[in-house]
């Protein structure tokens, strides 16, 4: 028996309440915390993504849809189904390590989703189209590119929240955010006035 999780996707109840910067960010923090709760049980999420994501009439976001998740670690046998190099997920919230295959993912492939999500939500797009595009094609900007700046699409987010928000999806997991508590705890310095680490690092 399992919980019903009734509600749009994070992305459509963020458009159709128009909420403000704060308000998604706090949203964004209530989904790490939920990440950051299965990490601690090992568990790895690996298709993070806005449609995994519903928001119920009280504004409680709920994590669902854990078909290609992972337990790992914590004395817990992998349960991995997927057959050895198969790539199933949505590419667009992919980490890099994760496309290129061959490397052992971590929980920092659902941090660096946790920001393809985050600058969606807050810039209103993806940091790369990758629609439509051919796998290999698609793969290119994730894995070479950069990221244009959050406050670049937007000038109010120019500081704090830009570099939180691209520390998410460093390309390298060394220096990206090393757990989603982490990421969960510079967001709320951001909504405090106070100097998240990725402005000190």
């Amino acid at each position: 028996v399992m919980e019903l999780a009734n509600g749009p996707p994070i992305t459509e109840y963020v458009q159709a309440h128009a909420l403000a910067p704060a308000a998604r960010i706090e949203l964004v923090i209530s989904v790490c915390e939920a990440v950051q709760h299965a990490h601690e049980r090992g568990i790895l999420h690996r298709d993070l993504k806005p449609a995994n994501v519903l928001v119920s009439d009280t504004g409680l976001p709920k994590v669902l849809d854990f078909g290609i998740a992972r337990a790992t670690g914590l004395g817990i046998h992998s349960t991995s189904h997927t057959a050895h190099g198969q790539l199933i997920g949505t590419l667009a919230y992919m980490s890099p390590e994760r496309l290129l295959g061959g490397v052992e993912v971590d929980h920092r492939g659902d941090v660096y989703a946790l920001g393809v999500m985050f600058y969606r939500l807050m810039a209103g797009r993806l940091p790369f189209d990758v629609g439509g595009l051919p796998i290999l094609d698609a793969a290119q900007p994730i894995l070479y590119s950069d990221v244009t700046p959050l406050g670049s699409v937007e000038s109010g987010f120019v500081g704090p929240i830009e570099q939180v928000g691209a520390r998410a999806m460093a390309r390298d997991p060394g220096r990206r955010y090393q757990s989603a508590a982490a990421r969960a705890a510079d967001l709320h310095a951001c909504l405090e006035g106070r100097f998240p680490s990725a402005t000190l690092s």
